[in-house]
């Protein structure tokens, strides 16, 4: 049994595990500082998710990580879109994992300043895209996985700035539509 937990409030993101067999136990940690509030976002860490390179999480951990990229559509929209949310999506390859997750602004949204869109809310979905598929609350505790089941974090996405995406350059526009970053037209007009 390796519980795993995952906080994503505040400042300095988190992500702890324990394979408690052998007694070790792992702590990653990467803040985000006032005087360089975007090193947060230039090492991948956006909205306080801890960025837990994939090959170390795969190697000593009987997990499969089935995703990690943006959250296509999750920006809000405006002359400045705000930023993509973060998904991650991880598979458990045995029986009696331990999940936990503590994350917040799964009911309310990132708003958008000087009347832009807010972005969307952050989701954790136990088994995706599963005829049992369950949305889950925005802290769990000891959730027990059976191998196979996948739990999927997304976190929110940000709000955009300023009244209008069709008042954003029309080149930016389209490259945001075509990257999956923003929806089509009929939502943002």
């Amino acid at each position: 049994m390796i519980p795993i937990g995952i906080d994503v409030g505040g400042p300095f993101p988190d992500l702890a595990a324990v394979d408690e067999t052998p007694g070790a136990a792992w702590h990653f940690k990467l803040p985000s500082t006032p005087a360089d509030p975007a090193i947060a976002i230039t090492d991948g860490v956006v909205t306080n998710t801890s960025n837990l390179p994939v090959e170390p999480l795969e190697n000593e951990h009987p997990l499969l990580v089935e995703e990690y990229g943006l959250v296509p559509g999750s920006a809000g929209a405006g002359r400045s879109r705000g930023g993509l949310g973060i998904a991650r999506q991880i598979r458990a390859l045995e029986d009696g994992t331990v999940f936990g997750c503590r994350s917040d602004s799964h009911l309310t949204r990132a708003e958008g300043v000087f009347d832009g869109e807010p972005g969307t809310p952050g989701r954790l979905i136990r088994n995706p895209g599963w005829p049992d598929e369950q949305h889950l609350p925005s802290k769990v505790s000891r959730l027990v996985l059976a191998a196979g089941e996948s739990m999927r974090i997304e976190t929110p996405g940000g709000g955009g700035g300023a009244r209008a995406a069709a008042q954003r350059e029309p080149e930016q526009l389209a490259e945001d539509i075509r990257g999956g970053k923003m929806p089509t037209l009929d939502r943002i007009e």
